[in-house]
């Protein structure tokens, strides 16, 4: 076979074609270059991660943009492990931070991305252990113990590790919130034991300081001080400044729960000059409202003013929502003592939402737990149920079949079925008898929260009456005796609630009763005059949402006929008719014997505080208002849809 040999060329030789080898020698560097770039390795991705743990504790924003790059990097090589590690840091840089919603967000994609995969379980349980924390320091709490609920099946299923330890102690925390100390105690001292069989020294000292602050609200002042001083030693001896200082803290809010303020303060006071390196955003400002508290205390009203300052500018671009709370209740008092009680009253209308939100939280999520188990024990039930008819039906079968042997048989089955059916029936009794335990804690929770906020208010009018007593002027003397009432009236409400099986309605009849007693007898005593009150009321229960601004407009009514309807040498007399209609109507009218109202009176532009109160509470409710005098004067509100019960006979 005849070879050919082709003629050979000198490329370099040839014009045209040295331009063209050039171009693609250069379009081949570049891809390459660009290859290269655009494709991170796993080693480059573990890199930014290792670094971001690394400034987690000295530089948040550092940790953070690391943790990013690794996010970034993990993506486009589809490196999940990695991706799952660093939106977890960059959630709990979040939270660190106070940006709680932020956080839990970071938190739910990862669990997202997790799935039911059963690879990343561990990972699963971390991302849980952390949600939960977010949702507890939001004041969420129910929420905090789903997250916790959810994650232990999986650290119960291998051995006892620190991750397992962690969620204990972080499930106590909660427990101790709901103030169930001894609970909290003992899971506690098992989260405790766990961490000194894997010789985890950072988890036992977290552990001790927890335990410090149980025995401190408990009143055992030298176990709390001994646990604490035991964790301090630890933190101390693993080179962690900055969670020895946290100790400091909570040795301050243990000696402010004894009522050893001025040890508090002196505890507490140092940690302002390195809290900026030391502590967290959350402690930061637990530690100047707790100085706040203390200063209070001891009427130091200047500087504790200074803390909230400072403490205000810290949270408000938290959610930090118990902290608020908190904050908001010292303002409250705050303002009281120095005069301020426009001030007091704005921030303890902010206190009473933030208490509404937390306590309708917790009721919302007590519920939605109760429905669970109960759909849950009503689907176990039914699958039992239809086991049993099952082998029933089998065993009638097998009877027909084998005759007398069957009927042997079947006896046993039938016993079998009786037996099983007693178990079913005790595991239903107890299933029952702990949903009845779960409404009795809700009902008793609800109790102390009305009790406490009767207590509150109760310490509020106490406040205004002091102040009243250093008070000359005629005018401002006045304006506080009013702040009072209002407030007696609002406390009144909580006082029946907490007293009353009924937990969120209120006996119309016995409110308005007490309410006119109270009005008249601090009337009659500092005015000296007499007064005879005549009541209508119809039998009815309202509930708390209407009753509030209800009984402030009679509050305003009743206060407006003692202080214009008195006539010298005659006695006045308060006439109260409340009446239901059709529907959800309800009509209240408050009449005296007084002069009247005068010709060109008209209540929709009365200046005055109280005449506002009535416009703005009426307004809410959907009330028409009309005056008129006959030959006193004589208020009539129309509430065309007050929904009402009838009170039990």
């Amino acid at each position: 076979m005849p070879t050919y040999q082709y003629p050979k060329k000198n490329l370099w030789a040839c014009p045209r074609a040295c331009p063209r080898i050039l171009l693609l020698a250069a379009a081949l560097f570049w891809a390459s270059a660009q290859a290269g770039a655009a494709a991170p390795d796993k080693a480059e991705v573990d890199a930014h991660i290792q670094q971001a743990r690394q400034l987690f504790s000295t530089d948040k924003e550092l940790s953070r943009a690391e943790a990013m790059k690794a996010l970034s990097a993990a993506r486009q090589i589809g490196y999940r492990r990695a991706e799952l590690e660093a939106l977890r840091i960059v959630g709990v840089v979040a939270f660190s931070g106070g940006a709680l919603a932020q956080a839990i967000a970071h938190f739910d994609e990862g669990l997202s991305l997790i799935g039911d995969a059963p690879q990343w379980d561990v990972l699963k349980a971390g991302f849980l252990l952390n949600k939960g924390l977010a949702y507890y320091q939001y004041g969420d709490w129910g929420q905090a113990l789903a997250c916790y609920l959810q994650a232990a099946p999986i650290y119960q299923a291998a051995p006892p590790t620190v991750e397992y330890a962690r969620l204990l102690n972080n499930l106590a925390i909660v427990y101790r919130s709901l103030q169930r100390y001894e609970d909290a105690r003992r899971i506690y001292q098992t989260s405790l034991s766990i961490k000194n069989e894997l010789r985890d020294s950072l988890g036992m000292a977290r552990t001790l300081v927890n335990l410090g602050l149980v025995h401190g609200y408990l009143k055992e002042r030298e176990a709390a001080l001994q646990h604490l001083q035991q964790a301090k030693e630890l933190y101390e001896r693993l080179g962690n400044a900055a969670e020895a200082s946290s100790v400091q803290l909570s040795v301050g809010n243990v000696l402010y729960e004894l009522g050893e303020l001025q040890r508090a303060i002196q505890a507490l006071q140092p940690l302002l000059k390195t809290e900026a390196h030391e502590l967290n955003t959350h402690d930061r400002i637990a530690l100047r409202l707790r100085l706040a508290a203390a200063e209070m205390g001891q009427e130091q009203y200047i500087k504790a003013e200074k803390y909230l300052r400072t403490a205000d500018s810290l949270l408000r671009p938290t959610t930090f929502l118990e902290l608020k709370r908190v904050f908001f209740q010292l303002s409250a008092k705050l303002y009281a003592q120095q005069g301020e009680y426009q001030q007091a009253w704005l921030a303890m209308n902010q206190y009473t939402e933030l208490v509404d939100t937390l306590t309708s939280k917790e009721r919302l999520q007590l519920e939605k737990t109760m429905e669970a188990r109960y759909l849950t024990q009503e689907k176990e039930n039914l699958i039992q149920i239809q086991k049993l008819e099952l082998k029933a039906n089998q065993q009638q079968q097998q009877n027909m079949q084998w005759g007398l042997f069957g009927l042997g048989v079947l006896s046993l089955a039938i016993g079998a079925v009786l037996w099983q059916r007693h178990k079913v029936n005790q595991t239903l009794k107890a299933k029952h008898e702990a949903v009845t335990t779960a409404l009795l804690e809700k009902q008793t929770l609800l109790q102390e929260i009305h009790h406490r906020v009767k207590n509150n208010l109760q310490t509020i009018a106490s406040l205004l009456s002091i102040q009243a007593r250093q008070i000359q002027d005629p005018t401002a003397l006045r304006a506080i005796r009013e702040s009072r009432s209002r407030v007696d009236a609002m406390a009144l409400i909580h006082k029946n609630l907490y007293r009353d099986t009924a937990l969120s309605n209120v006996d119309l009849k016995v409110y308005v009763h007490k309410l006119v007693q109270n009005l008249i007898d601090n009337y009659a005593l500092q005015e000296r005059h007499l007064i005879h009150s005549q009541l209508d009321i119809a039998p009815i229960q309202l509930h708390i949402d209407t009753v509030i601004p209800f009984g402030l407009i009679l509050n305003e009514l009743i206060s407006n006929a003692l202080k214009y309807g008195s006539r010298e040498r005659e006695p006045l007399l308060i006439t109260i008719a409340i009446t239901v209609g059709t529907g959800n109507a309800v009509t209240l009218k408050v009449a005296d014997n007084g002069p009247g109202f005068p010709p060109d009176f008209t209540p929709w532009e009365q200046p005055t505080l109280g005449f506002k109160l009535v416009r703005t509470f009426a307004h809410k409710l959907g009330a028409e208002l009309r005056i008129s005098n006959s030959p006193g004067a004589e208020i009539t509100i129309f509430f065309p849809n007050t929904p009402y019960r009838l009170c039990p006979a």
